[in-house]
């Protein structure tokens, strides 16, 4: 399974779940203020590792798949960025509850074995009026 297979089945997951605004997949997101117009919820491939099982070589490949939600947001605006941390957390329970992905209609077969907000948010870029929480699901076939 290719890194971008996995994260095609997690844009289609996210839709299939009727989370607004519909995610996107973007290989090279944009994220600084004067690009960013509304909210996004933006899928990027992760990284793949490989661990050792065994003295005689057996291997178990990890691989990762970041979600981005960004969205123009005032740093004293405690509604919207409650809102957008519920997001964050709705994703990574999503991507925690291991649902099938799907790469049109054809099944991915992975299983989630960790998700990491990090960061659940950017303080940072609040105070210069971008939002920016990460998600981090990790897979492994």
């Amino acid at each position: 399974m290719l890194p971008i297979t996995l994260a095609k089945g997690v844009v289609n997951m996210l839709n299939d779940q009727s989370i607004s605004p519909a995610a996107e997949l973007d290989y090279a997101p944009t994220l600084e203020r004067v690009d960013i117009e509304d909210t996004r919820i933006v899928v990027a491939p992760g990284n793949t590792t490989s661990n050792i099982l065994n003295r005689s070589g057996d291997r178990v490949f990890q691989r990762s798949v970041s979600v981005a939600i960004v969205a123009l947001c005032a740093p004293n605006d405690d509604a919207k960025i409650e809102t957008l941390i519920g997001l964050c957390q709705t994703i990574g329970d999503l991507v925690a509850r291991n649902r099938p992905l799907f790469d049109n209609d054809d099944p991915i077969g992975v299983t989630a074995i960790s998700v990491d907000h990090d960061p659940l948010y950017d303080p940072e870029r609040l105070r210069g009026g971008v939002f920016l929480g990460v998600v981090t699901g990790s897979y492994t076939p």
